[in-house]
């Protein structure tokens, strides 16, 4: 008999095999309804409300629309019971159910009765998994309500009372990864990573712990992994991008996986974001402005070309860098403290460049925007002290009134070294947010 309080089953499949198989098996099944359609837009006006019901999904679809399937029941309110059903059990099918909360991965055999038995197995791992998708849904609401803290405290409670429940644990990582516990998230992140069957959405986060540390090849290896076992996760191949972006000399790589992301959602401004980064590194200012046209505000703008220049700056590439700051800085407008940074950062430029005059007068145009902007004084003084040969504080202040410095024209033409890192700092590491490492540095913020 099946599970009489699941009241009906949709099979999504357009194999008549199969058809026959679930209608054999519901013949003396008990009360549940069976209904069958062919595809994945199909099956949401089969669900009627409130009552609980199988979901049965062909693994032979289109895998991506197999994906985006789960994608979307991840939020029904009701009692669902997933089952992938698959002529041979893979781990990408284990894999991809665990990250999408399938309850049971089913064999597919020419046996009534052993379909009756997968049906009843996803049944009663849902009813078992209820209390725990009870709590995974509150964490839903203080999350969507901005109150991660008190999700934290629903989940340390539980696993105080149900100690090594992985789902809660991950649930708990990514709260302390919202509230910028990443210490916290670590030893759980990594116990979680290693699990097998692989757990794709604890490698990701893990992922992103690594990205934080600066550990972008590590974490690269491990988006890919994920990448192999399920390439239809769009916030993760944006991240994905952003790893391999902050290695030297890849940005045509990160930019074919910010467009593959694009693809799936066109509307992903992390994605607009992350090939805008790639655009600048290319060299290709006027396409990246024109794609983030209305998406970024001036800082974000500012952020981006800033980011881009650091790293060519670190490159030796001096004039491709202050180049990025000249375009930036004709590009921004009403926003000082923004503005005030971008020289602050330039002048880092020209003081790696051994320019401590065109640094100071910087330093000084700095602050003239932003007075109060404490790490321009701090190096103002540093230069001056540690190289006598530059302009003397007198000849530094003479200059504070008069023009930016005088970019050359041909450097806002440049093909730069694809080291452009991210646009927001989740994840990445704390050295890509300061401009050259030095503590005296100072991010756009």
């Amino acid at each position: 008999m099946l599970a009489s309080s699941f009241i009906s089953a949709i099979v999504i499949t357009k194999s008549g095999r199969i058809k026959s198989l679930y209608r054999e098996a519901w013949k003396h099944g008990g009360s549940s309804k069976l209904d069958f359609v062919e595809g994945p837009e199909d099956f949401e006006p089969h669900l009627g409300a409130g009552s609980p019901a199988v979901l049965v999904i062909d693994w032979n679809l289109e895998e991506s629309s197999v994906v985006a399937l789960l994608n979307r029941v991840q939020g029904s309110s009701r009692e669902l019971a997933i089952l992938i059903h698959t002529d041979k059990i893979s781990g990408k099918a284990i894999s991809i159910g665990l990250e999408y909360g399938v309850d049971y991965v089913g064999n597919s055999t020419n046996i009534p009765a052993e379909i009756k038995i997968g049906v009843n197995k996803a049944i009663e791992s849902c009813i078992k998994q209820s209390p725990i998708k009870n709590i995974i849904s509150k964490i839903s609401s203080f999350k969507k309500r901005g109150e991660p803290e008190s999700a934290m405290l629903v989940l340390q409670s539980t696993l105080e009372k149900v100690p090594h429940v992985a789902i809660i644990e991950l649930e708990l990582a990514a709260v302390y990864i919202d509230c910028g516990r990443w210490s916290d998230a670590e030893p759980l992140l990594q116990k979680l990573a290693a699990a097998q069957p692989p757990n794709l959405r604890a490698q990701h986060l893990y992922a992103r712990l690594l990205m934080k540390g600066g550990n972008f090849r590590e974490a690269e290896l491990l988006l890919q992994n994920c990448k192999l076992l399920n390439p239809y996760n769009a916030p993760r191949l944006v991240d994905l991008g952003r790893s391999i972006i902050q290695q030297p000399g890849r940005a045509h790589e990160a930019l074919a996986v910010f467009d593959q992301a694009l693809q799936m959602d066109p509307q992903l401004a992390a994605a607009k974001l992350g090939k805008t980064e790639c655009l600048l590194a290319q060299g290709d200012v006027d396409e990246a402005l024109e794609l983030i046209k209305g998406l970024a505000s001036p800082r974000e703008l500012a952020s981006l070309f800033n980011l881009a220049a650091i790293l060519n700056i670190k490159d030796g590439k001096f004039m491709e860098g202050i180049g990025l700051y000249q375009v930036a800085l004709r590009s921004i407008q009403n926003d000082h403290t923004a503005i005030s940074r971008l020289y602050f950062n330039a002048a880092l430029g020209f003081q790696r460049w051994d320019k401590p005059e065109d640094a100071l007068q910087c330093l000084r145009k700095s602050l003239e925007l932003d007075p109060t902007f404490a790490r321009s004084q701090s190096l103002i003084k540093k230069i001056l002290a540690s190289d006598p040969g530059s302009m003397s504080s007198k000849q530094a202040s003479a200059r504070s009134h008069g023009d930016a410095p005088h970019f050359r024209e041909e450097t806002t033409r440049f093909g730069l070294n694809g080291n452009s890192p991210g646009l927001h700092p989740l994840p990445s590491h704390e050295d890509s947010r300061l401009a050259y490492g030095d503590r005296d540095d100072a991010d756009i913020a």
